[in-house]
């Protein structure tokens, strides 16, 4: 079982940030599979991912291909039991971040009805 907290911000400069929105959820996954696909991702239409750099607990992708468009991608493993995730999207004189940090906080429960929660969501509009 595990909870993922994803933030979405506009960042118009080094010292203004705009939360756009904010998501919770607690669901019983693999991050491992998840892993697997974020690093295999290939090409994109005409976008091109580049293989991933390793620097102590960090894996950086200088590009990587996304639905939502070519993305600086930096994933930090705290443990095996947690890790975040920062795509890092540019457009113009801003960029968008989107952060994910997830945590393992038990194991998952027998039943399909207690394996996730709802998400509370916030967002916030400029």
């Amino acid at each position: 079982m595990w909870h993922f907290v994803r933030t979405l911000e506009m960042v118009v400069s080094a010292n203004v940030r705009h939360t756009l929105s904010s998501q919770e959820m607690t669901r019983c996954v693999d991050p491992t599979e998840a892993m697997k696909a974020t690093f295999s991702t290939g090409s994109i239409g005409s976008c091109t991912s580049t293989k991933p750099e390793k620097a102590d607990n960090r894996y950086t992708f200088a590009n990587r291909c996304d639905y939502m468009g070519p993305a600086k991608t930096t994933i930090t493993v705290v443990s095996d039991a947690a890790y975040s995730e920062q795509n890092e999207f540019r457009a113009g004189d801003y960029s968008r971040i989107d952060l994910v940090v997830a945590k393992r906080i038990g194991d998952c429960a027998a039943e399909p009805s207690k394996a996730a929660r709802p998400m509370r969501t916030t967002s916030n509009e400029l």
